[in-house]
């Protein structure tokens, strides 16, 4: 759909070789979480199938626990008794933990490219950090899970490998995390001793920043605008998509003011209230 030499894409650009395309960065970061070492991915297999065996059916589940305590365990008991296939289920959760909160992170309306970045890269950081920790001293304070286990040089090994990889395949996936050209939209120069043009609040936001210059300042702010203007991800859609389902429910599926109730749903402007109340008749009584 968006391939550069025959799909939307490339019809966009010879249009307007000037637009700008960017891949979603949430998306991206999904790809990265789904990269493991082989010998973890059958560990996180054979949770899943755990799971699904368990949990598919309320009835399934009760019977299990029957089973459980008749035979005193179940076929995946042996499992939880191997202290390194646990280690393993330890760094899986202690990982995705992380990278789950990188992902919610990444979601809000505020966002944009330039602080999608900063926590990319910040992660990247990271990723080095706990690899030189556990190389130099065997140190896993950063995982709670794994610290509390018996990790031997094998799956320290095994550990270190995924690391790398998750970190080659952040490179991999965002190829180009450079923003520094960018610098200037959240620190603006001020070259006049009573300039004042400043962030007023910490709540004020870099977009907010640039729009109330927008007069005073047009062609940089202008500049500005276009630099974090991208959606770099699809979270707003993804936003709209959920307003829709919750609005078009299976007793509201005739709705035929649907676009009046999403702009409603999606607004952040909030109604005065007591303005419109006030420019209403009450009812009193006779």
């Amino acid at each position: 759909m968006i391939g550069h030499l025959t799909g939307f894409l490339a019809l966009v650009k010879k249009e307007n070789p000037d637009i700008i395309f960017t891949h979603c960065f949430i998306h991206r970061e999904a790809l990265v979480a789904k990269s493991l070492m082989p010998e973890l991915n059958e560990v996180l297999k054979t949770i899943v199938k755990m799971v699904n065996f368990i949990k598919s059916k309320p009835l399934k589940s009760r019977l299990f626990n029957h089973l459980c305590s008749a035979m005193d365990k179940s076929k995946y008991a042996d499992f939880l008794s191997d202290d390194s296939w646990c280690a393993k289920v330890a760094f899986l959760a202690d990982i995705f933990e992380k990278l789950n909160y990188l992902n919610k992170s990444m979601q809000g309306k505020q966002e944009n490219i330039l602080t999608y970045t900063d926590k990319i890269s910040s992660f990247q950081e990271k990723l080095l950090l706990w690899i030189s920790k556990i190389e130099k001293q065997t140190n896993w304070d950063m995982f709670d899970l794994v610290k509390n286990c018996h990790v031997n040089s094998d799956l320290t090994n095994l550990i270190l490998k995924s690391l790398h990889l998750l970190y080659e395949n952040i490179k991999k996936y965002f190829p180009s995390l450079d923003v520094s050209s960018m610098d200037w939209v959240r620190n603006p120069f001020i070259d006049s001793a009573y300039e004042t043009a400043l962030f007023t609040t910490d709540e004020e936001n870099v977009s907010s920043f640039w729009i109330n210059l927008l007069q005073e300042y047009p062609k940089i702010s202008r500049k500005a605008m276009n630099a974090i203007l991208p959606f770099s991800t699809s979270y707003i859609c993804e936003t709209a998509f959920s307003s829709m389902n919750a609005i078009k429910t299976k007793n509201q599926s005739q709705l035929k003011n649907l676009e009046d109730d999403m702009r409603v749903c999606l607004s952040t402007i909030r109604p005065r209230r007591n303005l419109i109340m006030k420019r209403k008749q009450s009812q009193i009584s006779h």
